[in-house]
Parts: C-alpha cells; structure tokens; sequence
C-alpha cells in the first residue's frame, strides 16, 4: 500500500451555534454535520453532487472531445432559453449613467439576480451559462431541410437557360446548379453573373409537400472554381500616416515637395525617399523630423464584383458546394478608398466582402473554399495589400461577411487570404457612422458635429434618445466546422450577437508573423455588445496574437478547445464598453510554442519593445473586467466566472527579444474591475505545468469609481472613499502545478502566485497642508470587506524559485485582500530550492508566504487631517482595520529544497510565513527542508499582528515535516490544542489524471486516446479541528473580543457582535462595529472623517488650467468602522482529509492534433469516346455509307480534394469527390446502302508500260559526257475488269478490278555519265581573334556609380591550318580540313573596379535668426517726489541683433553636420528704462525704498558626445538663449544725498529659464573590437573567532586560506592608430572560489597572569567576519601554546609578545571591521 500525503484534499466546516451572540466567544450546540460537497477531479468529468454518501462514477469519453461535458446536479433546478426585449428591460431604469441602463436592458433572464443570489453558486452558474445547439435555429432552414418528397409548383423562365431543381441526399435540401446558368467550373475569367443570376431565380422557385403546403426558394449549388472578378485598382493618391505605438493619423507637418499630406499625387510621390517597407519622414509642426508611413489609396480600375445575399433574395436558403476545395471561390486582394478606422472602428465594408450575406434571416453557407490572393501574386505588386508595416487594421476585406443577419450559418467553409477576417459576423447599422447630429439638439452639443455618429457610439455614451434598445443584434447565427487560416486580423471576428456559436473549428496563422498587433483566432470586437457566446471543440495554432478572445461580451463559455503556439495569449476575455458579469472558460488545453514570439517590434524604429509591453510576453488565460475602467456594472449586479479543468502547459519564459529584452510567461491573469459588481469566482482542477514561468496566478482587484469611465478620474456620489465594495467570493481549489522554474516578475514588485486587492484610492490624495506645513498626501482607503478568499487542496511544486530581480525580491507566494475571511486549506506548496539574491539584510528578506488584511487609515489629525466622532482627539490611533478578517491556515504542507540569499547576508534566519492585519487561525500546518536552513529561536511572544517573535540566536536545521512549529511561524494559533479528532475514514475513487500531448502530425481538431486510463482507489480520513480563540500569545497578539484594551475607556470599543448568515463561504464568521465609548456619541458607530482635496487627473496627467495650476476636486470622506469580519466563532469546526492510495490511477493520454490543412480540388478532364450507328437505306448501292450526324468525343470531369499541409503543401490524403459527365458524347449516325446488281460481266483492257531510265556516273570518262550503254524498251500491262450491270436500264452500276497484270516486262535504258576531272591539294592558314573576359570587383575607395579599369584587357590570337582539295580547272575548294588548332597568344582578363563608397552631398546655407535684447531698468531716487512714488522718466524699449550662422548639411539625410555664426550685427541698442523713485518724505531719517532690476540668466553649454557625427565635428542641436530674472531691492537711502545706505535682495523671480545651448560632438570613429582577458589574485580574508577554551595568548588556525582567481573579460574598441576608445567590462567570474583562514584566539585567563597584563575575557563567544588579508600581519605573532594540537599552532616567542600580539590584533580586527564597513558604504 502506497502511502500519499494530502493527494487530493477536501474540507467542509459546521458553524455551531444558530443564534446571535454578543460575545465571540459564547459556545452554542453542535449540530447534526453539513453533508459535504464532493467535486470530482478528473479533468475528464466534473459532477458537482450534494449527498452524505456519494459515489462518483467515471463517464466515457470520444476522440472527438477533450473532455465530458460538465455535468451540474442541483436539486429543483431547470436550466432554460428565455429571452425578453430590451424595452421590457429598460422601461423602469433611470439612471445617472445611460450604460448602467443599458447593461440592465441587456439582462436576458425573466428573473434578474440580486445580491441575495451570491451564496447559491449553483443558480449563478446556470445564470452563467450559455447553452445553443449547433442546429440552424431559424423556421425557413428548418422547413428547408425535408424528405424528397416535394414538387415544384413554379419556377421561373431564364431565357437561353435549361435547369432543374435537383434534391440534395446530403444536406436533405432542394436546389439549382449554378453550372446551369453559366457558371464555368474551370479557372476563367468571372462567374459572377452567372451566380447572381441563379440566386435570383432560386428566390422564385415555389415547391409544395403532398399536404398542399408551399415552400418559396431553394439552396444554390456551386462548382469547381468559381472566380469572382477583382481587377487591378489605380493608385489615386498617396497619404503619410503616423507611425508607432497607437492609432495612424495624417499628422500635422510637412514633406519637401509635398503639398497636402493626406493627398500626395503620384508625382510627389516619385520624388520622396520612401523605404522598401513604406516609410518614410516628415517635420512635424515643432520643426521636428519624424518616421511616417506612406500607403497608396487606390480606386476602382475595372470590374470589382463580390457574391451578394440581401433582402431580395430572402427566400434563398442556402449557397453551398461539393467541399472545401473543390469548390473555391476566388478573388483577388483589391481594396479600394480608404483602409480600416481603427479609431473609430465604423467602416462601411460591405462592398468589400467577397461573400455578404445581408439583412437575411436564416441561410446557410457550407461546403465550400474562399481564396484571396494578395496583390503580390495576383499582380506582381510591391505593395501586397496584406501586410502594412504600422497599421495592423489596414485591412477591410473579409472572405465572408454576415451583416445585420440572423440564424445564418457558415459550415464546414475554408476562408484565407482576407486582410481582416476569414470570417466576419455584425452589424453595419450599429457600428458605421451616418447619423448627422442636430447642432442644437442636446447630442450634438455634447459630441460635436464634426464626425457623423454610430448607433453604438450614442448608445455606448449615453446620448439623449437612445438606449440598449437602438441596436440591431444578430441573433443565434453560427461559425461551425470552419478552417480560417491566414487572414490578417482574425480567422473569425463578430461584433453585436447574442447566441453565437463557433464550434469544430480550426484557426490558424491568422495575422502575420512581423507584427504582434492583430493575428486572432477568433474575436469579439472591441465596442460591440455581444451575450451568449460559445466557443466549443476548436482548435486554434500559432496565430500572430491570440487564439480565443473576447474584446466584449457576457455570458462566455469557451470549452473543449485547443489553443496550441499562439504567440501572445491562448485565452482572452475582457470587456470595455459594455458590462461583462459572467464568463466560463473551462476544458480546453492551452501549450505555449516559444518558437512563435516576436522578436522586433514593428511598430518602433529601434525595433525594441516598451517595459513590461503585452508583445513580449505569454499570458495562458487573460481574464478581465472593466478593461478601460468605466464602471459598466450596476450596483447590486452580481457575476460568476469559472476557469476550470484547463491544461495549460509548456510554459517558458526563456529568451530575449533581438534588442535583448526578455520574454515572460504567466499561467492565469484574472483583474477585477468592477467597483460594483459582486461575483465568484472559481480557478479549479487546473493543471499548470512549463519549464520557466514568470507567474502561475494573478489575480488583482482594481475596483476604484470613476466618472464618466474615464480611469483617471474619481467618482465618489455613491462611494464617498472612492473604492468599490471589496472582494468576490474567490475560490482557488484542486489545481495541480507543475513547472521547474518561477520567478515572478519582482522588478514590478509581481510574485508568482501574487493576489492584490485595491485597498487605497491613489486618484484620491490629499494635497491639504497639515501641521507641519507639507502636504499629507493621505489616500482614499478601502473600508469595507466583501467576499471571501479560500485557497485549497492545491499543489504546486517548483524545482527553482528565483524571486529577486535588479531591484527588488518578492514573496513567493503574495495576499493582499479585503475579504472578510482568507482560508488556506489542505496545499502542497513545494518551492525547491529558493534564491533572493536581492536579499542582502533581513529588512530586505521575504517569507515564503506571505498574506496581508486591509488595515485602514492610521488616524493623526494634525498630520493628515483625519479626526473621530470620539469625545477627544487622539494625537494618533493605529490602523483601526488592523486586527479584523480571520486569515485561516489549516493543513498545509512547505517544502524547499533550500533557501540562499544575497552575498552580503548568506546567512539569514528563514522566513516561512508572514502574515498582516488579519486575525491569524494557524493549525496542522508542516514545513520541510530537504537541506540545512538557518533559522532563529522563536520567542513566547508575538508581534501585534500575530507573528512570532525571535531571539537573535540562530541554528542550522533540517526540519522534516515538522508540525506546528513555532520556529517557523507555524505554532497553533486560536484552534483547539488537542489533536484533531478523526472523524470518519471512507474508501473512495482516486480519478485518474489526464495527460495532453500536442501531435504535430494529426491533423489539427482531432483526438486520439492512446492510453484510456484508470481510477484508483484512496482511503480519505477526516479530521476536525476546533476553533478557540482563547489560543493565542498573550504578550504581543489580541483578545479578538477586547482587540483594543487601551481605548476603551476613552475612545471605543467592540460591540453589536452578529453571526454573517450571508456568508456561507466562512462558517462561523462574525462580525462586529466599533463603538464609541465616551462624549456625546457614546453608542454610535466610530467614524473618522476628513476633506479630501486632490489633484484632478486626466489620461494618467495632473488636469491643468489655463493658468497652468492644477485642478483640484474635494471629497468629504467619513469611515464607518461597522459590520467588520471580526472573528471565527468559537467551537466551529473545520474538518481536513488525509488520504492514502490504495490502489494507483492510471493516466489517460490523449493526443491533441495541432498539424493545420488546407483543401484543394483537382479536377481531371477524361475524354468519352462517341459511339456509332447505323442506319441502312436502298437509297444506297451496297457498301456505301453516308454520315448524317457527326459524332463528338465527350468530357468527365473526375474531381479530387487533396488535403495539404497549409505549411509545406504536401499532400496528406486524396479523396475522390464525384465523377460526372460535364459534356455528353454525340453520337455519329451513318446510312448504309442496301441496294444490289442484277448481273456482272468481265472486261480485259491491255496498255503501254514505259520504261525506266538509269544514269550511271563514271570517273572514267569526261566530265559531262554521256554514253547510252543499254537501250529501253516499252513493256504491255493486261487489266481485266468485272463490271456490275444494272439488269433494267443496262447501265454499268459498278466495276471493280479483276486482275492487273505486266505480261511483257519493259527494258530499263542505262546511260553513262563522265565525272573526271583535275585536281590538287593545298594548306592554308588563318589566325582568330579571342576576346577577353571582364571581372567586376567591388571597392570601397571609388566613389558609388563609378568605375575604374585596373587592368586592361587585351585579345588572344588563334592559328588554325587547314589543308583544301582544289578543283585545278576551277579553283574551287572541293573539301578543306582542319590539321591544327591553336592558341598562338593568351587573353589578358580585364579587371574594373566598380565603386561602393557612398558619396557625401554636402549643402552649404547661410541662416538668419533676428533675436530681441531686453531693455534694462534703472531705478533713480529723487526728492522731487513723494515718498514711495515712481515715475518712468525714460521708457525702455527692446533692442534686436541679427544673427548670421553657416550651416554645413548632409544632402542625404538633412541633417545639420555643422553650424558656425559668421555675422552678428547690433540693429539696434536697447534703450534703458529710467525710472524715478521718490523720497520726498517730511521726515529726515533714512528712506527705504523698493526697486526692481531685470537681469539676463546666461545658458550654459552643454556638449554631448554623439556617435552619428564623424569624429571632430560639432554639430548644434539647441542654440542656447539666456533666460530672465527680475529682482526686487530694498535700498535705504541717505535723504540727505540719496545714496544708498544699505541694500537687501526681497525677491528673485525668474521670468524665463535660459534655455541651455547642447552641442552634439562626433565621435563615431573607425573601430576595432576586441575581447581582453585578465586574471586578477584575490587575497582570502581572515576570520578571527574568540575562544574561551583556549588560554589567552593561543592561536590556532581551524581553517587554511586560500586565494580566489577571478577573471575578466573586458570588449576594447581600438581606432585606426590602435588607440583604445573604450573598455567594456562583459564579464566578471570567479574561476577559483576564496577560501578564507579561520583562526581562533585564546581568551581563558591562566593564574599566571598578572592583573597588569590581564585580557578581559568576552562573556561570550564573538565571530569577527572579512578582515582583509592586509590586516592579518598581527595574527602571526607568537603566542603561548596551551593545550592545542601543535599543527595548528603558531610560533612562541615570549609571554609579552603574546600579549602584544592580542592587542594588536584586536585592534586590527576593530579597524579591519571599520574600515570594510566604510568601504562597504562607499560601495
């Protein structure tokens, strides 16, 4: 038997006691136990069953699911469709926030939940769960599919066209073949038409059954390729675009050359600098040079057709073909006008969509191919359409389009090549804008006139009129069984549907591998209202961002998919404009493929990525409310989610980005954000595992108000703290994690299990000024708890767990939460072996575990302004949330393979767990180290959160399992200190575990089990645990009845103790108020109040007004410290399971098909052989045949659908489609004569045969003449012929030949013909020409585009003899022959330098800047006036000076290489204001009078060092201008004289600051690289330890030192003179390891020892540690050598050396300490 600690673990706890009780601590009767609730774990089956013996049952399942579907029994509970309007809905609703209306209006259940609803889980997740059926739900599709038992009652006449309408065995519907109406199979020019034209006639077509009942329209059949023409378009203009981050805008600069930005003529164009990628520059309207794209606007050139479905052709039921590939409609990647706005995201693209089906209420597309190709293959295009280098959203083509549209269906379907969606699903009437606003009407005040407006958009803003109600939703319109690959932005996309379905789908490669931007499986839009949404049994791979993702919607239920590769999230869902309150997502298998990331970022220049940016890392399943905080849920609302039973694995984080940014990778992301919203939420059953993860969990509640759904700004009218209610009911139960390394993310202080409430309002921070003159920046604090947070029967197992960044270390393991109660319940945490290497003192140290309470305000008034409703004031009062929320720790398991910290603190005492403002509930808890840790020795006390207190004494220690320890914060705190009592021991199922495994070679939405598995069988104990708060420390912890002894008297205490009956999730949970004790509110609740008065923010910037000051709102703020969690009842019991396996499970393993296809049709053309006949006629003699019909071979088309790899193109199956006769055989007709002769008779006819003639030549006789050498003779030729007679007329019918025969042979003449002539032999020699070769070589000392010749080329010569036969008497060559060949002279090959240096176009302009010179003003007293009286005497006035600069720039880039100011020229001197200054005064005494003086602030110039500017240059990038001050004297003047006694500076206020002159110094050089090495000697240092047991005087060595070898690798750039430039340290290693020498001295006092010459003996042992080897000199003296082991002794010279010796090395171990500390400082 196999003992298993805690495998799978369950608890359930029974509050005692049903009364109200006014102490925590009152006891109450034990009632009957609660049955307990069992959750199945096999991720193959979840049944949720409520029974006090329940026996779960495994369930089959198939190849075709990933898991059973989740099965939910509750009693009485029917799960059902129902639907109501919005106005039904909306009706009643007014509200301050038209959304909140129009999330009401969207509530599609009869009987809307309320907050009661919260504890009942099971009515929640019915509530939550959307169920559609895959059939077509629409009354036409239903009563279009039928038996073949209609006929047809009419159908229209097409002239020149012949069809029938034909029965479908398949689809069990009627329908026309396109091919009837012209449609060309084969790959032609355009099927349009003929489509069209079918459609057409398909809508009149009426048919009736056998019971009189007519049916209008029929289904489409299409065939083979079916083109749909889209011809080349013409570029109209051109438009330059913002480039980078955010959405392209024509921006405001300028281009040379250009006139108009967003309309560049083709001519422009031709002149400017643009890039391979489109890019280019502009200057913006600050004079500075910024990127650009630049994108071709194109317009129709030619025919550009789509397949179109509207409102008339309503009673079309289908368009379909033979099959994905075989049916392939084809077009080309033309787009016209305008790309997509992604800012407001309403373009009209109807016109663009290959396919639209449109205001159509139920229709059907299936069994049919889509194919796009860009403008690159279609038309040799530099611009392909498809990918524009920043504008991820340029696309408006999508392969199918179903707009405004219900009860469609597009089936079995492949879509590629779209530059937005393969498949697209919404509603123009919402989203495009056409509505023009009333200038005087209250919408087109609040939102301008500017833009015409959506639907969506007044809607979404709450515009006057319009409510959920005005939009147009598609309903029940379905994606099924669809193969979407490589589209730009989604394979699938929808916006506006309720009960919308995507199932058995595959979506692959959608985006594009450069960009990160777009690139979904399948999408909501963002925007979009959407309910209702399923997505079932899809497989999606390596799409470029997401594979399954929801940008708005609710009531989500994502199951049964694959997500495999996607690059940046597997699973997303997240709403922005429109409430989302209810999302499951649950049995799919999540992998993540680090081959898929983005390297570069092609939306900045440099290529890199911003800090923590979404493109670089890895989010498994993303979930999140309330994306763009607006604040979408209504009070009151309640939600559920669920992320159960997924298989998230391959998690790894490793690798950098090409500019050396690395990747992260995170299991689950959860963000609540709605301030409003109440909700559960359940992570359970889940199996994490990977190689390097940043983070398995975050979940962070961001619940702050804000107004007008803006995140930076509060709204406090309905919270005054400016926070939401708290917490959900979070529930993190059964998983499994499994990964070898964590890290979290410590720099953004993220752990890697890391749960974050929102306990403060940083939007609301008071400005106010307190006592001391500086503002209290107090924030807004959260001061309620809602919820609860339960943690348990989870493993994880870490092999490594690095939590330190650069900066900082975080807890592997962080809570920080509002919930009324956290409960940690029955986990394995096994963390492996634990580095804080950021961790160099204890301050800095983290615990393993790590969970914080929300603690509240810390009340100061006169600091922050907070003050009570108590009697008195009091200077200071502690966090007053501080000692409420029970935090539960019940049977858990720690275990680490060891822990290592920072260089400068190796050695620190381990922390296990910590724990903050929470009521600490501590129990059966064991911590384990599979390696000696150092740890403390605990203290009988407690720090005032509950923590156990520590000695300074430390120890090494190995615990194994060790319980309840005190040494590790683990001691029993507030459960009963007996042992838990057992309960009941069962015999129940060990469900096996499921195992995925990603098969690249099975086609990608298929499953294979290879191994089925089988349950175990497990002995489950049950024990109780009993809560008492009498179990605590009484010297630092609380009294949880009396939590603030000290305050009662004067100020409050505890009361109005009730049970939290409506927390069902924390038994035995009260709550409590503090109650003020003394004053006029003696009774009443405790509340602390104040103003807030903060800065207002907008767009994450301080909101300034016109005068530059900021903004600021106030909020009266008032903490009611009331109906607080206070404590756990006391005798309520918490029950835990141990369980041991009996019998082990066997894992199931299922291979999951990731390999994407695409379809294709091959369709071979067989010739049919035409057959004949015969037709016999007497009209014909016998024998004679005459054709009267020619007959014609036939054509059958064989059509095949290959199945290709979509990556490599091989064909992986061939499947023979159909086989039909597209061109039927003619047959050939041909009369045969019968008619016969009556009589035949013969007939001999003889004739001249004539004779041949031979010539003979002969070389023996002259040329030319002629001998007859035998004569010719004619021969006779005897032909005998039988004539047919006709026996009427004696005419001859016919003749044939009997016999032809030579009876007397002719004789053949034979003639001699002479040929002798005379002849002779010669030879004869001719010489060739060779040609040389040339050769190109590239330099880079010629100037680009030119060319030197380095070395001349010059001709070979060839000789050739040849010996000719000559005709003597002619002198004709009768043959010639060649005897030799050869080379007399080699070629030279000529060698041309062709010149790469770039030429440096310099342009020499001269400019001119004209600046002002401020006047001065001077001040004169006079006794001429009254005492404090000014007069301008002379007013000033500004001088102006022009100035002349010379400005040397780069023709290339325009940029400025050099400016030097070659002319000032004073125009004219500014005149000095006079000013008199009266000191007319009765009196004779001293006159103080107050002048100002304005003063020039000289710039500074600031030179930095550029490597862009050649080496010696200087180029200005700021000029300088000097800055103004205007300073204010007091003079005291001798009235006598007016001279100035005494003068003192009253003000100083800077008018304008200089703005400093910066000066770019080249310093690009012509380098070298290099790597040094150096090795470095690192000396040991000497620990010196203190012994009492050895006599004063000895030393002995424990330990020898031995020096380190460290070595250094240093990148040196050297110039051309091998002058070095820089030298970069890359790498420091310590190659041998410091050993440091350990000596311990003596310090037991001997009686010899002379009072004079005495030590004092330490009272206990002191260790003294890295005294550098330079102070060791002293340690060498001779001491005495007592009792040690001479080995280990040093020399002995005398008593008084030795005495010395201790002296001085004290001393030396002091200053050796002083001065490492020092160095250590300035470190």
């Amino acid at each position: 038997m196999k003992k298993l600690k805690k495998v799978k673990k369950q608890w359930v706890a029974v509050s005692i006691g049903a009364a109200t009780s006014a102490s925590v601590l009152a006891a109450g009767t034990v009632y009957a136990e609660t049955p307990a609730t069992t959750v199945s774990t096999d991720p193959g089956l979840t049944s949720v069953t409520t029974s006090s013996d329940t026996t779960a049952s495994d369930s089959s399942t198939t190849a075709t699911t990933l898991a059973a579907e989740t099965s939910v029994t509750t009693a009485s509970t029917t799960v059902s469709e129902t639907t109501t309007t919005a106005a039904e809905t909306t009706a009643a609703i007014e509200t301050s926030q038209p959304i909140m209306a129009a999330r009401a209006a969207a509530v599609t259940s009869s009987d809307p939940l309320t907050a009661e609803d919260i504890n009942d889980e099971a009515t929640l997740k019915a509530n939550a769960t959307p169920i559609i059926p895959s059939e077509n739900q629409s009354t036409k599709i239903n009563d279009a599919i039928t038996t073949d038992d209609r006929t047809v009652l009419s159908q229209p006449a097409v002239p020149g066209v012949s069809y029938t309408v034909k029965y479908d065995t398949t689809n069990q519907w009627y329908y026309i073949d396109a091919t009837d109406f012209g449609l060309n199979i084969a790959d032609n020019s355009d099927d349009t038409n003929a489509v069209a034209l079918a459609l057409r006639t398909a809508n009149d077509i009426v048919m009736t059954d056998g019971s009189g009942t007519q049916y209008k329209g029929v289904a489409v059949k299409l065939s083979g390729i079916v083109n749909v023409a889209r011809d080349q378009g013409v570029i109209d203009h051109y438009e330059v675009l913002t480039y980078g981050d955010g959405i392209p805008v024509t921006p405001a600069g300028s281009i040379a050359g250009v006139s108009n930005l967003a309309n560049i003529t083709p001519a422009e164009y031709a002149s400017m600098t643009v890039d391979a990628d489109g890019m280019t520059t502009y200057v913006n309207k600050s004079g500075v040079t910024q990127a650009g794209i630049v994108i071709p606007i194109y317009r129709q050139n030619g025919l550009f057709n789509q397949i179109k479905i509207d409102s008339s052709l309503s009673n079309v039921t289908a368009l379909f073909g033979d099959g994905q590939g075989t049916t392939e409609i084809k077009t080309n990647l033309v787009q016209l006008g305008q790309p997509w706005d992604s800012n407001e995201n309403d373009t009209d693209s109807r016109d663009h969509a290959v396919v639209l089906v449109e205001g159509i209420d139920g229709f059907v597309v299936k069994d049919l191919s889509v194919n796009i190709k860009n403008l690159t293959e279609a038309f040799g295009d530099s611009h392909d359409g498809f990918y524009v280098k920043g504008m991820p959203y340029y696309g408006k083509v999508n392969a199918i389009q179903i707009d405004d549209s219900d009860n469609v269906t597009v089936e079995s379907v492949e879509t590629t090549g779209a530059n937005k969606a393969g498949v697209y699903v919404g509603s123009s009437y919402n989203s495009v804008s056409n509505i023009k606003l009333d200038p005087n009407s209250y919408n087109g005040k609040q939102f301008g006139t500017a833009k015409l407006r959506s639907v969506n958009y007044l809607v979404s803003n709450g515009a006057e009129g319009y409510s959920f109600d005005s939009l147009n939703l598609g309903v029940n319109n379905k994606v099924i069984d669809v193969n979407s690959h490589n589209n730009r932005v989604a394979g699938v996309q929808f916006a506006y549907q309720t009960d919308f379905l995507v199932e058995g789908s595959v979506l692959s490669e959608n985006g594009h591998k450069l960009n990160g931007s777009t690139g979904y499986g399948v999408a909501s839009s963002a925007g979009s209202y959407n309910s209702d949404i399923i997505f079932r049994n899809n497989t999606s791979t390596y799409n470029y961002r997401k594979g399954f993702d929801i940008h708005d919607g609710d009531k989500i239920l994502i199951e049964n998919n694959v997500s495999y590769g996607d690059r940046l999230l597997g699973i997303s869902v997240y709403n922005r404009t429109y409430p989302m309150e209810n999302v499951i997502i649950r049995n799919n298998v999540v992998t993540q493929d680090p081959a898929n990331r983005l390297a570069v970022n092609d939306l900045a220049l440099d290529g890199g990525f911003s800090a923590g940016s979404d493109y670089i890392q890895y989010e498994a399943i993303h979930l999140q409310t309330n994306e763009k905080f607006r604040d979408l849920s209504a009070p009151g609302s309640v939600g559920y989610f669920e992320i159960e039973n997924n298989t998230i694995q391959g998690l790894d984080a490793s690798g950098k980005t090409k500019n050396g940014q690395p990747y992260s990778s995170n299991a689950i992301l959860v963000r609540m954000q709605e301030p409003y919203l109440d909700y559960v939420l359940n992570i359970d059953n889940n199996t994490i595992t990977g190689e390097l993860a940043t983070s398995i969990l975050k979940i962070f509640n961001r619940a702050n108000d804000n107004l007008n759904r803006d995140n930076t700004q509060t709204q406090t009218d309905i919270m005054d703290n400016g926070l939401g209610y708290g917490s959900g009911a979070i529930n993190i139960r059964n998983n499994t994690v499994e990964v070898t390394t964590i890290t979290g993310d410590a720099d953004r202080s993220i752990s890697p299990i890391d749960i974050n409430d929102s306990i403060t309002n940083n939007l609301i921070k008071d400005t106010t000024l307190n006592s001391s003159g500086n503002p209290s920046n107090v924030l807004a604090y959260q001061d309620k708890f809602r919820g609860s947070l339960i943690i348990e029967d989870n493993t994880f197992k870490f092999e490594n767990t690095n939590v330190s960044g650069k900066s900082n270390t975080v807890t592997p393991v962080s809570v920080m939460t509002n919930a009324e109660a956290i409960i940690f319940n029955n986990n394995t945490f096994d963390f492996g072996n634990v580095t804080q290497t950021y961790t160099n003192n204890a301050a800095m140290q983290k615990a393993l575990i790590t969970v914080s309470g929300n603690n509240g305000p810390t009340i100061q008034p006169s600091s922050n302004g907070l003050e009570t409703n108590t009697n008195t004031q009091a200077s200071t009062l502690p966090s007053l949330l501080n000692k409420t929320q029970p935090f539960v720790f019940l049977n858990n398991d720690i275990t680490i393979s060891g822990i290592s910290y920072g260089s400068r603190a190796p050695d620190l005492p381990i922390k296990v767990l910590t724990s903050l403002a929470t009521i600490r509930y501590i129990d059966n808890n064991t911590f384990t180290s599979l390696s000696p840790v150092t740890a403390a020795i605990p203290k009988e006390e407690s720090d005032s959160n509950g923590n156990t207190l520590f000695t300074t004494t430390v120890e090494k220690v190995t615990p194994t399992e060790a319980l309840n320890s005190r040494q590790f914060n683990l001691a029993v705190e507030r459960f009963s200190t007996e042992a838990p009592a057992l309960l009941s021991s069962t015999t129940e199922t060990l469900y096996r575990d499921t195992v995925f495994i990603n098969d690249p070679n099975l086609a990608a939405g298929e499953t294979v089990v290879d191994v089925e598995g089988q349950d175990g069988t497990k002995t489950v104990d049950t024990y109780i645990a009993s809560i008492d708060n009498g179990i605590y420390d009484t010297i630092g912890d609380f009294d949880v009845n009396n939590p603030y002894p000290g305050l009662v008297r004067a100020y409050f205490k505890l009361g109005n103790v009730t049970d939290a009956l409506d927390n069902n999730r924390v038994p035995g949970l009260v709550r409590g108020d503090y109650i003020v004790t003394a004053g006029a509110n003696t009774g009443n609740i405790l509340e602390a109040y104040k103003t807030y008065v903060y800065n207002l923010q907008k767009n994450g910037k301080t909101v300034l007004d016109a005068a530059g000051v900021p903004v600021t709102g106030s909020t009266d703020v008032t903490y009611e410290f009331a109906n607080m969690p206070v404590a756990l009842k006391d005798d309520t019991l918490y029950l835990y399971t141990e369980e041991t396996v009996l019998t082990d499970a066997v894992t199931r393993v299922v291979r999951v098909g990731t390999n994407t296809t695409t379809a294709a049709g091959v369709f071979d053309q067989i010739e049919i052989p035409f057959t004949t006949t015969y037709i016999d006629t007497d009209e014909l003699l016998v024998g004679q045949t005459e054709i009267v019909t020619l007959g014609v071979n036939g054509t059958r088309t064989v059509t095949y659908r290959e199945i290709r790899d979509n990556d490599t193109g091989q064909v992986l199956s061939r499947e023979l489609v159909s086989d039909t006769v597209t061109t039927e055989p003619t047959t050939q007709v041909i009369r045969r004569g019968t008619l016969a002769p009556t009589s035949t008779v013969e007939r001999t006819v003889t004739s001249e045969v004539d004779y041949t003639t031979i010539y003979i030549t002969s070389d023996e006789v002259d040329k030319d003449t002629r001998i007859v050498q035998t004569p010719g003779v004619k021969g006779v030729r005897t032909i005998v012929y039988r004539d047919t007679i006709n026996n009427v007329d004696g005419s001859v019918i016919s003749t044939e030949t009997v016999s032809n025969t030579v009876t007397t042979d002719p004789v053949t003449e034979v003639i001699v013909i002479g040929t002798k002539e005379p002849i002779s032999t010669v030879e004869r020699t001719v010489t060739q020409e060779i040609d040389f070769q040339t050769i190109y070589i590239s330099s880079d000392q010629i100037e680009n585009g030119k060319q030197e010749i380095q070395t001349p080329g010059v001709k070979g010569v060839r000789t050739i003899v040849y010996r000719d036969t000559v005709n003597k008497t002619t002198n004709i060559v009768l043959s010639s022959e060649v005897i030799s060949n050869t080379v007399t002279t080699e070629p030279t090959t000529q060698i041309i330098l062709v010149g790469t240096k770039e030429k440096e176009i310099h342009i020499e302009a001269d400019r001119t800047v004209v600046e002002e010179i401020d006047f001065e003003t001077v001040y004169i007293p006079t006794d001429t006036l009254d005492l404090g009286v000014q007069v301008v005497q002379t007013p000033g006035m500004k001088g102006r000076r022009t100035l002349v600069f010379h400005d040397t720039i780069n023709g290339l880039t325009n940029e400025v290489i050099s400016s030097v100011l070659i002319s000032e020229t004073l125009d004219s001197q500014p005149v000095t204001q006079v000013i008199l200054v009266g000191t007319k005064s009765t009196d004779n005494g001293p006159i103080v009078i107050e002048r100002q003086q304005v003063e020039e602030i000289n710039f500074e110039t600031i030179y930095v060092h550029s490597d862009q500017i050649e080496y010696g240059k200087q180029v200005i990038q700021t000029p300088g201008q000097n800055g103004k001050r205007t300073v204010t004297y007091r003079d005291t003047l001798n009235k006598a004289d007016n001279t100035i006694i005494s003068s003192e500076i009253i003000s100083n206020v800077v008018n304008s600051q200089p703005i400093n002159q910066v000066i770019l110094v080249g310093t690009k050089p012509i380098t070298t690289t290099i790597n040094r090495v150096v090795t470095e000697t690192v000396p040991f240092g000497t620990i010196v330890i203190t012994d009492p047991t050895l006599s004063i005087g000895t030393q002995v060595i424990q330990t020898t030192g031995q020096n380190g070898v460290r070595t250094l690798v240093y990148e040196e750039v050297y110039d051309l003179d091998n002058n070095r430039i820089s030298s970069t340290l890359i790498s420091d290693n310590m190659s041998v390891q410091v050993i440091d020498r350990i000596i311990r001295i003596g310090t037991l006092q001997t009686t010899e020892a002379t009072p004079e010459a005495s030590v004092s003996t330490p009272a206990k042992t002191e260790t003294y540690r890295y005294l550098p080897a330079s102070y060791e000199a002293a340690l060498n003296a001779p001491v005495s050598p007592k009792a040690a082991n001479p080995e280990d002794m040093l020399p002995q010279t005398g008593e008084d050396q030795n005495r010395m010796a201790i002296i001085g090395s004290v001393m030396l171990v002091a200053g050796g300490i002083s001065l490492l500390a020092k160095k250590r400082r300035e470190d």
